[in-house]
């Protein structure tokens, strides 16, 4: 998995290094469906507290692009979201 910085779209101040996964049809990248896992240990997590299984964040990618992606998976070790929930 391919890792990079991330961060939410509404509160800049918070960064995440992320594995992220993207969807490949044929060999080529196809958006259907973006992965993203944050590993709690050293990142400023507490942001992601108070969510629900489903709920929204958007995050920006390190090439700029925002991207509307739903916690589908809490762990005692990382956050998963989905462009899909």
């Amino acid at each position: 998995m391919p890792s990079g910085q991330f961060y939410i779209l509404d509160k800049p101040e918070h960064s995440f290094s992320c594995n992220y996964q993207l969807d490949t049809v044929a060999d080529r990248a196809f958006e259907s469906r973006m992965l993203l896992e944050i590993q709690k240990e050293n990142q400023p997590v507490e942001v992601f507290a108070p969510l629900s299984i489903g709920e929204e964040v958007v995050f920006v990618s390190p090439s700029g692009e925002a991207k509307n992606l739903f916690l589908i998976s809490e762990t005692d070790s990382h956050f998963i979201f989905s462009s899909r929930a």
